[in-house]
């Protein structure tokens, strides 16, 4: 089911790092099917549009960022989430409030263009939150349930919600007024007493009846030309999920200038602090087994100091990537051992680095570069 439909979360996470244009197409080469989409210029040619319908194009080349730093708005991270899972091609995309946070202005775009990837034939399924009266009316369907999940109307809505709007006034609704939104007027509805068991009154109805029967006979005799079938989780091998993931984190790590400076920092600092100890006898060339034995007491505790400190400064970069898997992993792009492989391999050129200039600090300023030395008996 993950193959063919896409989730965008109400406050979804991508990776302040990377650019628009770079993360559409993570997803688009880790979630096409190659079978239908078999080259990676066919893939980059359906990201290009894919930021084009999203309005985004203009915007490819610009850093995601954070929330309180520079980068997309929060309306801008909307329509990118979208545009992340309309590079996977669903045939239907599920959202949860994609209009929340937004201000009206805002909100009537990201609706308008849920209505235009619908218009092209894509099933969009949407909760939504308090809506104006513009964005209520751009949606064709409308599943209204009360409070413990009972469905209170599950249908078309009509021109200018007239469908909804007759339906309710037949069961003996309050006439909506003129101006009125109705959304707030359904509402309003709901909780009139006067209207009885609303969920009661629709179970009864001839629409429940007829939607009922349609469901049926698609059950009973299902469309072969809409059946999908799969033969694997993953869109791709496992080789080309390796080769994306690793290359992504790669770039990650390379642009997160803060944490490779604090990673370089930590180890200069600690460097001339535990030399700093040998400094005055730096020149000794002779040394008996207590110097020695004070000396590699040094270079453990070294260790284990410059180790929890990596670990402590690496634990805000690991946490968007945390978030980011858990993200990923829910759509089915790749697994946790294709992850950790990729750790693995961004990680080691930063720290050779790091260890590299931790050890020519460290053994020059204690004495330990200073070429053979003789031990006392």
């Amino acid at each position: 089911f993950r193959r063919c439909s896409g989730y965008v979360e109400q406050f979804d996470v991508q990776s302040p790092e990377l650019t628009v244009r770079e993360t559409v197409v993570f997803s688009a080469r880790l979630r096409l099917d190659p079978n239908v989409v078999p080259t990676d210029e066919e893939k980059l040619a359906f990201v290009d549009q894919t930021l084009e319908d999203m309005e985004l194009s203009e915007l490819a080349n610009v850093m995601v960022g954070t929330d309180d730093g520079v980068g997309l708005s929060f309306e801008q991270k909307k329509r990118l989430s979208i545009a992340v899972e309309l590079a996977a091609s669903p045939s239907i995309l599920f959202l949860d409030e994609p209009t929340s946070g937004l201000d009206a202005r805002s909100a009537l775009l990201v609706v308008r263009l849920l209505r235009k990837i619908s218009d092209s034939g894509r099933t969009c399924v949407a909760t939504i939150h308090q809506p104006s009266s513009s964005v209520f009316g751009m949606f064709d369907d409308l599943l209204l349930l009360r409070k413990g999940g009972e469905v209170v109307y599950h249908g078309p809505l009509g021109e200018n919600s007239s469908e909804l709007i007759g339906y309710f006034e037949s069961k003996g609704a309050l006439p909506i007024e003129l101006g009125d939104n109705p959304a707030n007027w359904i509402l309003r509805v709901m909780q009139d007493p006067n209207m009885g068991d609303l969920a009661k009154t629709y179970e009864n109805s001839e629409q429940n009846n007829k939607l009922v029967s349609d469901i049926e006979l698609l059950t009973a005799s299902p469309s072969e030309d809409s059946k999908f079938e799969v033969k694997n989780t993953f869109a791709v091998k496992r080789a080309t999920r390796q080769l994306l993931v690793t290359e992504r984190l790669r770039r990650i790590y390379w642009r997160s200038t803060t944490y490779n400076l604090g990673r370089i920092m930590i180890s200069l600092v600690m460097a001339c602090l535990l030399g700093a100890v040998f400094i005055t006898e730096r020149k000794r060339l002779t040394y008996s087994e207590s110097d020695i034995r004070a000396r590699i007491a040094v270079i453990f505790f070294s260790n284990i100091i410059v180790g929890i400190m990596s670990i402590v400064s690496v634990l805000p970069v690991m946490t968007w990537i945390r978030d980011m898997f858990y993200r990923h992993d829910d759509a089915g792009m790749y697994d946790s051992l294709s992850l950790g492989f990729a750790l693995g391999t961004a990680e080691q050129w930063f720290i050779a680095s790091s260890a590299a200039l931790f050890c020519v600090v460290f053994l020059s300023a204690g004495g330990f570069a200073w070429g053979p030395i003789k031990v006392m008996a």
